[in-house]
């Protein structure tokens, strides 16, 4: 287990321009012997290095190696998926002012996710497996528009039966 306040850990360290100096190399191992504490019951946690970006769930040897061999994520500044403290602090001050800005007429979404942090995630053999991305990205082009531009065969703007390419019907040149 770690010892001390996440809050109070130095974190001068992630932007060090030397990412093979002591003070990085210190600070790596400081931050991953913390997120020991935060690996999933199924031996998953979130990678913070510097190609995953917290994206996705991996298996706690491989985070360790991500992380020695692209460097944390250097914009990782608030450690929300690896043990910030004060996020009901933050949340309450958010919420107040809410509370005296908002008017009956209006109302104002703050983003709470930002304020909820995961220990371990529910991810299925699959997704697991396949280090999914979270629901908002989308993976694959062929994915986004699957769909998108289906037709109906028996649709006459779509029939290209009698010419070889089928580009007569749109204004294309023929041979």
């Amino acid at each position: 287990m770690h010892n001390g306040s996440v809050s109070s850990i130095d974190k001068s360290w992630i932007t060090h321009p030397n990412r093979k100096s002591d003070e990085y190399q210190q600070g790596l191992v400081s931050f991953i012997e913390m997120c020991k504490d935060f690996v999933g019951s199924r031996g998953y946690v979130r990678c913070a290095c510097a190609r995953c970006q917290n994206s996705i769930l991996i298996p706690f040897i491989k985070m360790k190696y991500h992380m020695h061999a692209y460097g944390i994520c250097r914009t990782y500044r608030r450690w929300t998926h690896h043990g910030v403290q004060n996020v009901d602090n933050d949340l309450a001050e958010d919420l107040d002012v809410v509370h005296n800005n908002s008017s009956s007429n209006s109302v104002l979404c703050i983003d709470l996710s930002q304020y909820f942090q995961t220990r371990s995630t529910h991810v299925s053999n699959d997704e697991a497996a396949s280090e999914v991305n979270p629901p908002a990205v989308v993976a694959d082009e062929d994915e986004m528009f699957q769909g998108e531009f289906d037709y109906d065969e028996d649709d006459p703007d779509y029939n290209t039966e009698g010419s070889e390419t089928g580009t007569e019907d749109y204004g294309g040149e023929s041979d």
